[in-house]
């Protein structure tokens, strides 16, 4: 058993997931128990993992439920790469939010964390970093 909880306690470690970057200028907003600044936590998913879509190293939206018109639209005007999945009781347990919507940074962390149904706070952080993806 002591040996399980180092283990645990060493791949943290050097897994570098504890690292957050909360009071950045690059992090924003809320949602759930995840606020911009946290690493995008790990998932198991219907297709796998929610990090498969980490490989490419690219700005990217997450969507946990639904995917809105709106984040649709933001999504092809933008260019920002659209992940989402179906929202699951476990992902409470992760403190994600039902209609979380997440703009990833390319280092895996959250730029912005909001929901689908205001994701007025990633558009502005696009804005505000001229971020264009196209």
């Amino acid at each position: 058993m002591q040996s399980y909880k180092v283990r645990r306690i060493l791949f943290k470690i050097i897994s570098q997931t504890r690292i957050r970057y909360p009071d950045s200028e690059l992090s924003t907003g809320r949602s759930g128990g995840i606020k911009g600044g946290d690493r995008l936590p790990w998932l198991p998913i219907e297709e796998g993992d929610n990090f498969e879509s980490l490989t490419s190293v690219d700005w990217q939206l997450h969507v946990y439920g639904h995917p809105a018109k709106n984040i649709r639209r933001l999504s092809d005007q933008s260019g920002l790469p659209l992940h989402y999945t179906r929202w699951t009781r476990d992902m409470r347990k992760k403190g994600i939010k039902r209609d979380a919507a997440f703009l990833v940074r390319p280092d895996g962390h959250l730029g912005v964390a909001a929901t689908t149904a205001n994701i007025r706070p990633i558009e502005e952080y696009l804005e505000r970093f001229n971020l264009k993806m196209r």
